[in-house]
């Protein structure tokens, strides 16, 4: 079975909330990378959440993981295929939640959470600030009026854009756009969202 080591409000969530719309059965445990336990630590040295363990493979990268368990549980309407005519776009915006959101998000959680008092102010968190509000407009322009980022069907991209939205909107508050914040409260009133936000 499917473990899924996990930390509620991390990015295991997307994670746990792919497993769901998926209907995997899977196993979670609940982690914390400040006290990790021996066994996360064999799946995750780095400490990096998400983990996976799935039958002897052991995964850390979490597109690498979602990307995985489409293939190996589908086929399903959460991918999009070469041949359909936004397939480009679901790339971009799977990637982009990841390579460019994810990229600012990561040191202002890490500086806002953990770092010593005298460091949570500093020029690298103001930049990726300015980078993450850039990002989320991109987005919020991308995504205009339309129910979901691609295809016009759920999929993995809204996954990853959604949850990076919410989290945007914990560190940014209403300089979310607007219409980003409707999307990402549409997506999280889905049931299967709501079931993987009760994992705890």
């Amino acid at each position: 079975m499917l473990t899924i080591f996990h930390a509620p409000g991390s990015r295991s969530m997307r994670i746990v909330w792919l497993a769901e719309e998926l209907g995997i059965p899977y196993k979670a445990k609940i982690v914390s990378i400040r006290a990790p336990t021996p066994e996360f630590l064999a799946v995750s040295p780095m400490r990096a959440l998400p983990a996976v363990e799935d039958g002897g493979a052991a995964m850390i990268e979490s597109l690498a993981i979602m990307m995985y368990l489409a293939e190996k549980h589908g086929p399903t309407p959460l991918t999009l295929k070469y041949d359909e005519p936004d397939f480009a776009r679901y790339l971009q915006f799977l990637v982009f939640a990841e390579g460019s959101l994810g990229l600012e998000i990561n040191p202002m959680i890490r500086t806002r959470f953990m770092a010593p008092d005298e460091h949570k102010q500093n020029w690298y968190v103001g930049e990726a600030e300015k980078r993450l509000c850039a990002g989320l407009d991109f987005v919020a322009k991308a995504l205009g009026a339309r129910d979901f980022i691609a295809g016009n069907r759920f999929t993995m991209a809204d996954i990853v854009i959604g949850h990076a939205t919410g989290v945007g909107k914990m560190l940014l508050g209403e300089r979310v756009p607007a219409n980003l914040l409707a999307y990402a409260d549409k997506l999280q009133a889905r049931a299967a969202y709501q079931r993987a936000a009760a994992v705890k």
